[in-house]
């Protein structure tokens, strides 16, 4: 009698192989998708922190300009122009402006320092200084507001800017990607206008 041998050789068959390559194609996507999300989802939780940080950093610092202003020339809830000094080493009061442009989703902060013998300064445009101390931002409330010293909320216009004792800061904004927006916010109390 003849025996057969079921025993097998190392190897596999077509059909195992086919159910392999079928697992394969099943799972990879699974994978890859969970993967992708994960990934997106870290960088959108770190996106929204960078911009938190840098919120925080810019309005701590227009705080410390706005909070030694003497003088308003221009309020309005996306621009503030102030005299002010500008870095805490600084004599001599700057002319500087903050202003929020929309079409460039940009807060910018302009310069002037001031030129000339006291008390007769003059502030050249020729020597305004630009920079950007936010971008890519799309603001979702007015920059600023202002309110008087009994808490009235204007408005004010060129013949009562010197009304305003108290400045806020609403830096509520959403960055490009992100559905989440954040906000920080400061009321500024001009200090060295507190006797007027």
């Amino acid at each position: 009698m003849l025996s057969h041998n079921t025993r097998r050789e190392g190897g596999v068959t077509l059909v195992e192989l086919i159910v392999v390559i079928v697992m394969l194609a099943i799972i990879s996507p699974l994978v890859m998708w969970f993967f992708w999300s994960t990934i997106n989802n870290f960088i959108r939780v770190q996106s929204a922190n960078l911009l938190v940080s840098n919120e925080t950093r810019a309005l701590s610092r227009m705080e410390q300009v706005i909070r030694s202003g003497t003088q308003i020339d221009n309020a309005s809830s996306t621009s503030l122009t102030i005299y002010a000094y500008f870095s805490p080493a600084d004599s001599i009061l700057s002319k500087v402006t903050y202003t929020y442009n929309a079409s460039q989703n940009l807060v910018t902060v302009e310069r002037i320092p001031a030129t000339g013998t006291a008390p007769n300064y003059t502030y050249n445009a020729a020597n305004k200084v630009t920079s950007t101390i936010l971008s890519g931002v799309t603001l979702k409330n007015n920059l600023f507001s202002y309110e008087d010293a009994s808490g009235g909320t204007g408005p004010f216009d060129s013949s009562t800017f010197q009304n305003i004792k108290i400045v806020t800061i609403d830096i509520y904004g959403v960055l490009k990607g992100n559905t989440a927006p954040t906000e920080v916010k400061s009321s500024v109390l001009i200090r060295n206008r507190r006797g007027n």
